[in-house]
């Protein structure tokens, strides 16, 4: 059963933008329970390719909706690059720098929200190389055009969330 993006608790006390963040991640835990359940069927139906294509655009206009949302938050919310680190370490797991960019958040709760909107996005984009790989399969579903965009793109994103994680610049001006 999908989960009620209305919930009252929703409206108590929270801005336009928190409200949108969790709207955004109720109906990304819905996309990812009916990925489990529709990508995981079998015959290769009308009614089952239907279904698969209509979670496929639901993905895509989710994917579209994150980032909509964060292109229209308001500037305190904006992340910014504030360094960039070519230091390359000899040890990755114990080094208190990656390597590349140097974000700097407004404060930790916004470098958490930007960490699970990213997160999110990574699991949205599983979605859609999840149906892709079943409408192409069994052919080789990694060559389609959309599959190495959303490669790509995941791999950004996770290399965001890497360069976040180990040092976080908090900004209190």
């Amino acid at each position: 059963m999908p989960l009620d993006s209305e919930f009252e608790w929703i409206e108590s006390g929270i801005d336009e933008w928190e409200r949108r963040f969790s709207q955004l991640n109720i109906e990304m835990s819905t996309v990812q329970a009916d990925n489990k359940a529709t990508t995981k069927l079998a015959e290769r139906s009308i009614e089952n390719i239907e279904k698969v294509i209509d979670l496929l655009r639901r993905a895509e206009r989710l994917e579209k909706q994150y980032g909509d949302w964060i292109e229209a938050l308001p500037p305190s919310w904006v992340v910014r690059t504030s360094d960039w680190t070519e230091f390359e370490p000899s040890d990755l797991a114990a080094s208190l720098v990656c390597p590349g960019k140097v974000y700097t958040f407004g404060d930790l709760w916004m470098a958490n929200k930007y960490n699970v909107a990213r997160s999110c996005r990574i699991l949205i984009w599983s979605t859609i190389l999840r149906c892709i790989a079943w409408l192409t399969g069994p052919n080789d579903y990694m060559m389609a055009s959309q599959y190495i965009e959303g490669s790509r793109k995941c791999r950004t994103l996770i290399e965001e969330i890497t360069a976040s994680v180990p040092f976080v610049r908090i900004s209190f001006t």
